[in-house]
Order: structure tokens, then sequence, then C-alpha cells
């Protein structure tokens, strides 16, 4: 196999490592060693090292990165859709997407950041989190609305900032549902049907 053809793959390796959240070590698998020979008809192939794959994909975030940032950078006016969350492991997280419509009158979305947060959710705290995102896109000018939950914590956070807040749809409909299914005539044929 020729060197740009390699790096070829090199590349798509590690974007189906990273698109697929696949393990890294999954370049030392005997199995995709012979898979790719096989493919390729190249029986010398040797599979990219970890820190080879671990390098493209930063690279490749880097460059996608830089592309939704001149993007971003066009845009008028921005909306932050956000979410707080604590794991299982009792981390928390924060979420949060970009919506703009772009040039074309196209909805685009894109996600800024999926991030580890040491304090917990209080509003003040959630309100800080928002606005370094936005800060961090270079958007914080062009943030008009927040998107959120309707939990009290991120009300309580979109009153501090300088921007129209949006209850999410959906969260509210998930909710209402809930609500109106417990203690409710369904209750009982909900129970009978889960034991089925």
């Amino acid at each position: 196999m020729d060197e740009p053809r390699k790096a070829k793959l090199t590349n798509a390796i590690a974007e189906w490592v990273a698109i697929s959240c696949r393990p890294v070590l999954i370049v030392e698998d005997v199995g995709l060693k012979k898979i790719i020979r096989i493919a390729s008809n190249d029986y010398t192939y040797v599979l990219p090292s970890r820190q080879t794959i671990i390098r493209r994909i930063d690279n490749l975030y880097e460059k996608e990165k830089s592309t939704r940032a001149k993007e971003l950078e066009q845009a008028t006016s921005v909306c932050l859709t956000g979410d707080h969350w604590t794991s299982l492991g009792n981390h928390n997280y924060l979420g949060v997407t970009a919506h703009y419509i772009d040039g074309e009158w196209k909805l685009r979305s894109h996600a800024l950041t999926v991030m580890k947060t040491e304090e917990r959710h209080h509003a003040d705290a959630c309100a800080d989190d928002f606005m370094h995102v936005a800060e961090q896109w270079n958007v914080e000018n062009k943030v008009t609305a927040l998107c959120t939950d309707s939990a009290r914590n991120m009300i309580a956070a979109a009153r501090q900032l300088p921007l129209d807040h949006v209850p999410c749809t959906a969260h509210s409909l998930q909710r209402s549902i809930t609500v109106s299914l417990q203690n409710s005539v369904f209750d009982n044929a909900l129970a009978k049907c889960r034991k089925v």
C-alpha cells in the first residue's frame, strides 16, 4: 500500500473510532488488522499506534471546531440549548448546543461542548457555565435565547443572564405525560402490562 493510501486509511480509522465511540486500543486488535490486510490485499500492513490515532482525532476535532467557529462567526444571532446532569458516578456535566439560521435560511445546530463541571448545578454556577461556553466560542454578544428544561436551577440561571429563557417543549411534554399517568386509571393497567 502506498503512503497516501495508508494516510487515508489511518484518517478513516481515527474517524471511525471517534464517531462510533470505539476504544482507541481497538487498533491493537488482531482481528481488525486481519480484516484490513485482507481488504487492502497488503499482508504487510501494520495498524497505526494508539498515539497516532489520538493525534489524528485531535486534528479532526480542531479542524471541525475551526469550521464550526467560522460558521458561527457568520451568524447574526444564536440560541443555546443546554442541560446539566449528574452521572451515576456522581460527576456533573454540561452539554451545550448552538442553533442559528445561516445565510441560506437553513436551521443549523452544532454541539459546542459536553464538559465535566466541578460545581453542583446551582443557578450561579449554571449561568457562569453557559456564559463561559458562549465566550469560548465567541458568540456571547450574539446569544439571544437559552433553551433549557424547566428545573428551578435552570430558570433561576436564565434570570441571571441577559437572554430570553425558552423552556424546552419536549421536557414539558414528557413531564405532563408522566404526571398525568401517575395515580390515574391507566396506572394499574400499565402495572399489569409490565408484569406480562
